[in-house]
């Protein structure tokens, strides 16, 4: 009788506890309603031109986005390359500010960025055979500050350092470190042959470097630039993923979390709390080709490729994904994006994405806002 008189009042407060507890989370649980609200385009491109890479950033505390648009003859002949600087003062319509045309040190045109990233108030970008470091402290008139021959495919930036990707052949991937705190003069520091087999992904995040190849994930301890130190290597958890099919695709990176994305089966998730024992929490399949990977606060976005059985009339969706509990990730929503032939790419900021082609002169924004459901 003792034992009833006392169990029952307690057992009534935990389940109002309880009650008061999934109340909150459920109305914590954010919302997404993501939509199409406009899109920016290359009025002098007559559709001759497309955009090869982007990225989004803070330049002087504002909202830019910066794009590489190379344009062609009609025989497809690449002509120039050049940065386009966009104000996202207004998200959904981006006001063009600034640009910058790439020449060579003989003025000869140069005709596709391969890869770009903003670090500051500059932007370190692959272009042809060439390092080509542009300041953008003044948006309006960026200049350039240093072009350095040599070829490499991708770049990454922590700190004052850059980790270049160097691919001497499929099977032999490299990278080299840059000592980049006198951005008019970069120095090799580094260099490194840990990587056996093809470049997807590569990311620097604080003292680490992710690098996503055809074997697995790759991470590297930088925090020594001039003695780099590979600590882990996770397999793709497949024992023996088809090599034409399922394989990682790209990384992303948050506090103790990494974003990995895999051709067939979608999104992996593992904690690097401890980076040289790395361990996966989590996985979520998604219904198509996992590709490129962005994440933003408590949410990833990811292209969820589709394979296109015509030029026309096809769309491939950007998931939306809640990793606010990275144990289990959880699909708030898609967008349906048009497709254009050869790569695309996207870009996120304020709330809203910016999807662009190599193909086409365009950038569709989508509006991603989230609400906080009741």
């Amino acid at each position: 009788m003792i034992t009833r008189r006392k169990t029952g009042p307690i057992l009534g407060i935990l389940i109002s506890i309880c009650l008061v507890v999934t109340s909150c989370y459920t109305a914590l649980t954010p919302t997404i309603s993501p939509r199409i609200v406009s899109e920016w385009s290359l009025e002098e491109s007559n559709g001759k031109a497309g955009i090869t890479n982007g990225t989004t950033g803070k330049i002087n505390n504002s909202n830019y986005l910066l794009l590489a648009v190379t344009s062609s003859q009609d025989n497809g002949k690449l002509v120039e390359t050049s940065i386009r600087i966009l104000d996202l003062e207004d998200p959904s319509k981006p006001l063009e500010v600034g640009h910058i045309k790439a020449v060579d040190e003989d003025s000869n045109n140069l005709h596709y960025i391969m890869d770009m990233e903003l670090s500051g108030n500059l932007i370190y970008a692959i272009v042809d055979n060439y390092l080509w470091i542009v300041d953008v402290s003044d948006p309006s008139a960026p200049k350039e500050i240093a072009l350095l021959p040599t070829y490499y495919p991708q770049i990454t930036i922590s700190g004052d350092y850059a980790y270049i990707s160097v691919v001497k052949n499929p099977n032999n991937v490299g990278f080299i470190v840059l000592d980049i705190s006198d951005p008019a003069l970069p120095k090799e520091v580094g260099t490194s042959e840990l990587l056996p087999r093809g470049l997807n992904g590569f990311l620097a995040s604080g003292s680490l470097l992710f690098v996503v190849t055809e074997d697995g994930l790759h991470i590297v301890d930088i925090s020594s630039p001039n003695s780099l130190e590979e600590i882990a290597f996770v397999p793709h958890p497949n024992d023996e993923p088809d090599e034409n099919k399922d394989l990682f695709q790209d990384v992303a990176v948050a506090g103790k979390y990494a974003y990995v994305t895999s051709r067939e089966s979608g999104l992996y998730v593992f904690d690097i709390s401890n980076p040289s024992s790395p361990k996966k929490v989590a996985s979520l399949d998604t219904n198509e080709r996992a590709s490129s990977i962005l994440v933003s606060g408590d949410l990833v976005y990811i292209v969820d490729w589709r394979k296109m059985t015509s030029m026309e009339g096809n769309t491939t969706p950007i998931l939306i994904i809640d990793v606010s509990n990275p144990n289990q990730p959880k699909e708030l929503a898609f967008v349906e994006l048009p497709v254009y032939s050869g790569n695309f790419h996207f870009a996120e900021a304020k709330n809203h994405i910016y999807w662009f082609s190599n193909a086409a002169p365009l950038v569709t924004i989508v509006n991603v806002y989230a609400s906080m459901a009741n």
